[in-house]
């Protein structure tokens, strides 16, 4: 009985297949779904109330269908304008993926005191649902790869499915008795309780994730480390320090862009024949890559850049690696601005 139970629930061979944070991470992360699932049970049963004696006429499934493709429409819009910061920054998209679909829910709360704006106000809490949808399934991606141990990335996603089913399952069963247990507002009441603890089980879930990729707000956090102390930071010290609810960007360092005040020629005094350009201005630094530029001078172009403006010693990649850092692919480059030159 034991062995089905973990062959249902949790990967194959666990606890030697994963790291040893999976188990907290993934008791919150079924509680926050158990959560998220009874929210959209109330917020839906509101828009069925909006859509009042209609409901069941043709207006009223067209209303239903134009709110379904606009929403889609916006996530589709969402996912092209992020790109590749998904796997730059898991934690903080998993992050706005909950709290996405805590306003949408809210919003179609509201729709019951304005049915007149039914189409809006399910259009756009839609497109926050559709938003939460894509930054939840992408962002999760590189979380599972760090739970992981032994190339069971597969196994690992797949458990994690069955886990969000249960648990789905029961919050839809909770939500089901709360909004035939409550009045309107009874609802709010819940819902506000459920929004609450649905983000405060997103937080702790990611708390306890330890991310080995580099972007420039771990990076930083070595480099002040390593400038303070003289010592270099494991990934599990640097998680400790990160920040997972603001977007963290350096304002001291442009990655990707020169100054507005000098043209390229200007600029290029500045290159010194290495696979990036770092420019030094009073109040910021800007570094842009060169087009050839592989994946470990990502890392040392940025590390240069810092040593410059912050005045310290270079760290070098063999140091970080050692500490567990993974160097081979860095998320440093955000927009992929780079630059070539002609002979």
């Amino acid at each position: 009985v034991t062995s089905r139970k973990e062959n249902l629930f949790l990967p194959e061979g666990y606890p030697e297949t994963v790291t040893s944070n999976y188990l907290r991470y993934t008791g919150w992360n079924i509680f926050q779904t158990f959560c998220s699932s009874a929210l959209g049970v109330l917020s839906t049963q509101q828009l069925l109330l909006a859509l009042g004696a209609n409901s069941l006429t043709a207006s009223a499934a067209l209303n239903w269908v134009i709110k379904d493709g606009l929403g889609q429409l916006g996530g589709v819009a969402y996912a092209g304008t992020v790109g590749n910061k998904f796997d730059e920054n898991p934690k903080h998209y998993k992050w706005m993926s909950s709290l996405s679909l805590n306003c949408s829910c809210g919003l179609e709360m509201l729709s019951t005191l304005y049915p007149g704006a039914f189409l809006p106000i399910a259009a756009l809490g839609t497109v926050g649902k559709n938003v939460s949808a894509l930054a939840g399934s992408a962002s999760k991606a590189a979380i599972h790869l760090s739970l992981s141990k032994k190339r069971n990335l597969a196994d690992l996603t797949a458990k994690s499915g069955t886990q969000a089913t249960a648990s789905c399952l029961f919050g839809t069963f909770f939500g089901t008795f709360l909004g035939y247990t409550f009045d309107y507002s009874g609802s709010l009441v819940a819902f506000g309780v459920l929004s609450a603890s649905h983000l405060y089980a997103c937080y702790r879930s990611l708390d306890c994730v330890v991310l080995n990729t580099l972007n420039p707000q771990r990076l930083d956090i070595l480099l002040q480390e390593f400038k303070e102390k003289g010592r270099v930071l494991t990934p599990e010290e640097v998680s400790e320090k990160e920040a997972t609810v603001r977007n963290y960007k350096p304002k001291d360092l442009v990655i990707g862009k020169l100054p507005n005040n000098m043209d390229i020629e200007e600029c290029m005094k500045y290159w010194e024949g290495k696979e990036y350009l770092i420019v030094e201005q009073p109040q910021k630094t800007f570094l842009v890559f060169k087009e050839e530029a592989e994946q470990k001078e990502l890392v040392e172009g940025y590390v240069e850049a810092r040593a410059r403006s912050w005045d310290l010693e270079k760290i070098s990649l063999e140091q970080m690696t050692s500490k567990g850092w993974d160097t081979s692919q860095p998320f440093l480059s955000p927009n992929n601005t780079r630059f070539k030159v002609l002979n």
